[in-house]
């Protein structure tokens, strides 16, 4: 496994794992038509945007698996709604591995890497949205995350409730 700073050729692995993610973790979380409406291209040319946009207060990691074939990545900068969240200054904005590659750390690695961007530009504390019975709500309470806060969206016909986690970050 090697984990390093996205490139623009990266859209099309992440795009990969972006909607392969969506409909491993939220088949039955989310409506059908949601994840059905998620296509690859779709997502590559979300992700191509993203990557030509980068700045620098925000990231993307990838993670490879031997074989080169991204299988896994992670997004974050400064949090987006911080008047709502005073004290969580960070904010994780995606992270998912395929779930053959999960059990391996990957999303540990990616986590600690985006971690270690956001204290160098001075963080200090991160937060993340969550689905309230996505399994990742555990993933992220082994690194420290706490409940903040919480909201519903709605997805389709469906209102979904998200938990705010968050923790510090700082050494």
């Amino acid at each position: 496994m090697r984990i390093r700073q996205a490139e623009q050729q990266d859209a099309r692995g992440i795009a990969r794992v972006h909607v392969d993610s969506w409909n491993e973790t939220y088949k039955g979380l989310v409506p059908d038509e949601v994840l059905e409406g998620r296509t690859y291209e779709k997502q590559e040319q979300m992700w191509r945007r993203a990557l030509s946009t980068i700045d620098g207060d925000r990231a993307i990691y990838v993670a490879e698996n031997d074989g080169g074939e991204v299988v896994g990545f992670i997004t974050g900068g400064p949090n987006r709604i911080s008047e709502e969240f005073d004290g969580f200054d960070g904010e994780i904005y995606a992270v998912y591995v395929l779930n053959n590659a999960q059990g391996q750390g990957i999303g540990k690695h990616l986590t600690h890497n985006l971690v270690s961007f956001l204290r160098i530009k001075g963080y200090d504390s991160v937060m993340v949205w969550v689905i309230k019975d996505n399994p990742a709500v555990k993933f992220y309470a082994r690194l420290g995350g706490r409940p903040i806060g919480k909201r519903t969206e709605t997805m389709g016909d469906k209102e979904i409730e998200e938990l705010a986690l968050g923790w510090d970050i700082s050494e």
